[in-house]
């Protein structure tokens, strides 16, 4: 009986010591390995090691990141140089994917039971072709928002801003704040951007032809001259608003690190004016770089791991630390486990409508200077009707007038 005490006890102790000993972790060591990673020239190599290089060396110790800046839009010029994965705009990333540039990685996912619904459904859905193929993954979006000051609206008897209005709507309820306090005060809304936001320019597929609806131009000038002459919209940084000399603050999320501590009052975060054509396309979220591997990366099962390892939780969090500092934007996480709230402000309404590949205002083939010229001709003639020299019907006629020659000038320049 002693002896089979005492073997007991030798195994249990055994058990105890072997199952509390700290395992043996082997971190992979990468030195010597090297990947090309293309950026696409779009951020520099600073904001690429700030939001994906450093994890990339912390988790993957020893590996070499060759930084490139090939233009990721220019497939022929791609293809020339031996890139392993990029990082790069979702319009680029939807260019490159039609051109049969990327690889599909549907395969890998399956093959590492990589779980996509731990992600956003509408972030899977804009990476893949249709119903087939995966061919890249974002690990965050960015939030653009109206912030507003609920105590001054309950001060004023005016209901809380919806999660859903248009900007007509928006400036409706902006008119009930003038002068001091302003409605709404942003650096991206002067007369000719919120013009464009509320009125479109129609290309032909050609994009030999420019067209601006009447009813729909003449609906938006007489709303955007109106709001800039009662004062219900202002420029600024957020100064005014958290003074309380503005109700309305549009801008990005991250703003809300200020506000928390700069702001004495209740403030509330919407979703961006939608489009009344579109009503169920988020105008708010957008996802930042796409991840995604060239079908010639000679590299496929490094690059795929490093996306997995910029996906995966704990990169997440890293980003939620790094996203309270305000120097370095408030970018999102994909993860849904991380992309409901932020700084105390409930994100769920931002992620109830789609969200597209967004396309361009204006196509490829318009030059940069008719687009300058387009916003001088805007800022020009709005800001005589905000005057009174102009009405909103003359206002209308110069803009079609003066867009048309310009447009013809553009045509001609592709010619030369």
């Amino acid at each position: 009986m002693v002896k089979l005490y005492r073997v007991m006890m030798f195994l249990i102790v055994t058990i105890m010591v072997v199952g509390c000993a700290a395992p043996n972790v082997i971190h992979k060591d990468y030195t010597n390995q090297q990947i090309t990673i293309s950026t696409g020239g779009l951020i520099d190599e600073q904001q690429f090691y700030r939001n994906y290089g450093n994890f990339i060396l912390d988790h993957f110790p020893g590996i070499e990141i060759n930084v490139s800046n090939t233009d990721n839009s220019n497939t022929e010029d791609s293809n020339k140089v031996p890139i392993d994965l990029v990082v790069l705009p979702w319009n680029q990333f939807a260019q490159l994917r039609n051109d049969d540039y990327l690889q599909d990685v549907t395969s890998y996912v399956m093959r590492d039971r990589f779980d996509l619904t731990q992600f956003s459904d509408s972030m899977v859905t804009a990476m893949k072709d249709g119903d087939e193929g995966l061919y890249g993954l974002a690990s965050r979006a960015n939030v653009d928002g109206i912030f507003y000051n609920k105590d001054m609206f309950a001060a004023m008897q005016v209901d809380d801003l919806p999660n859903e209005m248009t900007w007509k709507e928006l400036l409706h309820i902006a008119a009930q704040f003038t002068g001091e306090p302003f409605g709404i005060e942003s650096l991206s809304l002067s007369p000719e951007e919120l013009l464009l936001n509320m009125a479109s320019l129609l290309f032909d597929s050609a994009g030999t032809a420019v067209e601006l609806p009447e009813q729909q131009w003449m609906e938006a000038l007489e709303q955007v001259v109106m709001a800039h002459q009662l004062g219900a919209v202002t420029a600024g940084m957020g100064e005014l608003f958290i003074e309380e000399k503005a109700a309305m603050y549009r801008g990005m999320l991250v703003n809300a690190n200020r506000f928390a501590t700069e702001a004495s009052f209740n403030y509330g975060f919407v979703p961006e004016p939608v489009d009344p054509a579109n009503r169920d396309v988020s105008q708010s979220l957008y996802f930042d770089l796409v991840l995604a591997i060239p079908k010639e990366s000679t590299q496929q099962e490094l690059a795929w791991e490093i996306i997995k390892t910029l996906m995966s939780e704990d990169v997440a969090e890293q980003y939620n630390i790094q996203a309270r500092n305000i120097n370095s934007g408030a970018h999102i996480s994909t993860l849904k486990s991380k992309m409901y709230d932020y700084a105390d402000l409930s994100l769920v309404p931002f992620w109830e409508k789609q969200i597209v590949l967004s396309e361009a205002r204006y196509p490829a083939s318009i030059s940069d200077s008719f687009i300058g010229e387009l916003y001088t001709i805007l800022q020009e003639q709005l800001q005589l009707a905000i005057e009174g020299q102009l009405t909103t019907e003359q206002c209308y006629m110069a803009i079609k007038e003066k867009v048309t020659v310009a447009f013809d000038k553009e045509k001609l320049r592709e010619f030369n």
